[in-house]
């Protein structure tokens, strides 16, 4: 997935790396993998998957122009590894248009 990242396939603005803060957070190295390892995700707490104890609060989405607007979800880490989070539980992003 990260490849297909790196690689522009469309006419779209980008921003930094998914995941990855943004253009100031700087990479040693990065590896790409053929297979995904096994890894604990933060999923909603709202998820049907097992999970560990303790939530955490992760901002979801800012509204630079309404700051109370900012959302924030509850998510908490699987309880087992994964090769990669199921399809129901990844959140939908949506490009604001400001008027």
């Amino acid at each position: 997935m990260l490849r297909s990242l790196l690689i522009p396939h469309d006419d779209r603005p980008r921003y930094g790396l998914p995941f990855a803060g943004d253009n100031n957070y700087l990479f040693d190295r990065i590896d790409c993998l053929d297979e995904p390892i096994p890894s604990h995700w933060f999923v909603s707490v709202d998820s049907k998957l097992e999970q560990e104890t303790g939530a955490v609060s992760l901002t979801v989405e800012i509204d630079r122009h309404a700051p109370s607007k900012t959302k924030s979800m509850l998510f908490s880490a699987t309880k087992d590894s994964l090769n990669s989070l199921p399809d129901r539980d990844w959140l939908s992003m949506y490009e604001r248009r400001v008027a």
